[in-house]
């Protein structure tokens, strides 16, 4: 589980702004940057997965805001917003140990819960490519 814990950490997580208009595209949406939009194109997902997949981007998102101080929570934000990935994002935070125990954690998770949101076929051929 570390290597892909480590795999979609570096791939790192856009920002979803709106689930809405994800889902009113017929292909995924090109921020879906969990699984990667191509990926997600090759896994034939359903728009419950879809769905699935942006709700899981918001609550890492909103988990790993509660974890920064107020500075780190600006600075995060600032970088979401300018396009960061999640990654790029933590980075510019600054995060001490603590708190990069604490998202390990919030990520861990999150492959647990994607792993309910793909089929078992799914999520082997996305753990396969991140490895």
């Amino acid at each position: 589980m570390n290597k892909l814990f480590s795999a979609l950490v570096l791939s790192g997580f856009v920002w979803m702004g709106s689930a809405s208009l994800a889902l009113s595209q017929s292909a995924p949406p090109p921020g879906l940057s969990l699984i990667g939009s191509e990926d997600a194109n090759k896994l034939g997902l359903t728009p419950p997965q879809i769905k699935g997949i942006i709700q899981l981007q918001k609550q890492i998102h909103s988990n790993i805001e509660g974890i920064l101080t107020p500075p780190q929570l600006q600075q995060f934000q600032a970088s979401l917003s300018q396009g960061a990935t999640t990654r790029d994002a933590l980075k510019s935070a600054e995060l001490n140990i603590r708190q990069k125990v604490r998202v390990k954690n919030v990520m861990e998770g999150a492959i647990a819960e994607l792993k309910t949101i793909l089929t078992p076929a799914q999520f082997a051929e996305i753990q396969t490519k991140l490895q």
